[in-house]
């Protein structure tokens, strides 16, 4: 995609993210000075990153992330949890938002209700899924498992503790340029991706 294109779609998924948060925050009933702040807060919050938002921020994921939870919030439960497997299938770190959205639908409208939400979310997710998988079973395994023992992304949370110690000299930085990303190399990086990736599931 060229560079152009790309700072369309990360702008498009910007908005769809700066809409999520309106309307999360109107279903629970904001005033209108707290939604304001809150709306500017996200709309600034990416000059803060700068421009790792360009080029190591998941912009469409989180989009559909913050729509499918605002969806739930105002009484959308079905579509939301539809585009949160939507976004799972996007890129799979939304996935841990959909217990606490399938628990939220429970306690107030009931396990049938909830039920039918999580079938509607795996629904989705399959329907992602399966054709790539009836085409190439070991492709779309493969992906999987390549993403699955990624080293620690110099994006991550992880990672920021790790260069925080760097910065005072109580650890050196050892860079892994694989898996088509910049990551944190070492016994300590790896063990903390290992962590990670343990508490996400």
């Amino acid at each position: 995609m060229r560079a152009g294109h790309a700072g369309i779609a990360d702008r498009g998924g910007a908005a769809r993210e700066d809409a999520g948060v309106a309307i999360a925050l109107s279903a629970l009933g904001a005033e209108p000075d707290r939604l304001l702040a809150a709306l500017g807060f996200v709309a600034l919050a990416p000059l803060a990153l700068g421009s790792v938002i360009l080029t190591r921020f998941d912009l469409w994921a989180a989009a559909l992330l913050v729509v499918g939870l605002a969806a739930v919030l105002a009484d959308r439960r079905r579509t939301g949890l539809g585009v949160l497997g939507l976004a799972a299938a996007t890129k799979i770190f939304p996935i841990v938002v959909v217990p606490p959205a399938l628990a939220y639908v429970w306690r107030r409208h009931g396990r049938r209700e909830a039920l039918v939400c999580g079938a509607v979310c795996a629904g989705v997710v399959a329907l992602c899924f399966l054709p790539f998988v009836r085409l190439s079973p070991g492709g779309v395994w493969d992906s999987l498992h390549r993403q699955a023992e990624r080293p620690l992304q110099i994006e991550s949370l992880g990672s920021s503790f790790l260069l925080l110690a760097h910065q005072f000299g109580v650890w050196t930085v050892l860079l892994n340029l694989s898996h088509g990303s910049q990551n944190l190399g070492g016994s300590l990086a790896a063990a903390l991706a290992a962590i990670m990736s343990y508490v996400q599931s």
